[in-house]
């Protein structure tokens, strides 16, 4: 269901989650007009009462419409989730959806797969949000780091290479390529990134530093 779109890439799940908050709002929407709809006169002519209970046509229709806009998806994704022998919340509302729709209680029915869904994506846009920062920080993460050879010398390695222990030189305009702390020197370091903080920070000896941060100045050795 919404959590699927966690597999796709950023794009494809914006598109994904745009269609989906349509077809909610939507969808939600038909459940609210079914509530208000008994209040006009002209709609309201068409009340009966059967077991002690009004009903209005007019209102179950836009119910009915609404809560399988809703709970269709809700209950396709149980169907897979069952088929794959895994179980999730989704099952239970399902199980609910389906059985309020078979005794005829469509706007219950809409109601919750409103909320569940509603839930959903809330939750799918935070995750989206925090894997696009994390993606964001990878596209700047430098691809090489400058290690230094014990005698002095310097060598071009893979950050992935790197192991604690090792010395690497960073120069201005370089992005860190790992954490560290500074051995010799001292810089400015951008960390808006990592902090949010607009302003370069002083860094000196003894200072931590962050992979992905952009070193401003100097040359340090971390």
């Amino acid at each position: 269901m919404v959590h699927d779109v966690l597999n796709e890439s950023i794009k494809s799940q914006t598109v994904r989650a745009s269609i989906f908050i349509v077809a909610i709002l939507f969808g939600g929407l038909l459940v609210l007009c079914s509530y208000l709809l008994p209040m006009f006169p002209v709609f309201s002519r068409a009340s009966i009462s059967v077991d002690s209970k009004t009903v209005n046509f007019y209102s179950d229709i836009l119910a009915l419409i609404g809560a399988i806009m809703l709970g269709l998806p809700i209950i396709i994704h149980a169907a897979k989730q069952l088929a794959s022998e895994s179980m999730h919340m989704d099952e239970l509302v399902a199980l609910a959806v389906m059985a309020a729709i078979a005794a005829g209680n469509y706007q219950a029915a809409g109601v919750v797969a409103f909320f569940l869904l509603l839930a959903n994506l809330i939750e799918t846009r935070t995750a989206l949000g925090a894997r696009a920062s994390i993606e964001s920080l990878i596209r700047i993460s430098p691809t090489k780091a400058h290690r230094l050879r014990p005698d002095g010398s310097e060598e071009l390695v893979k950050p992935t290479d790197l192991s604690p222990g090792d010395i690497i030189r960073v120069r201005p305009g370089d992005n860190i390529p790992a954490d560290g702390i500074i051995i010799s020197g001292s810089s400015s370091i951008n960390e808006a990134n990592i902090t949010g903080e607009s302003l370069p920070v002083d860094k000196s000896v003894g200072d931590e530093v962050f992979s992905g941060t952009s070193n401003q100045t100097d040359i340090p050795d971390i």
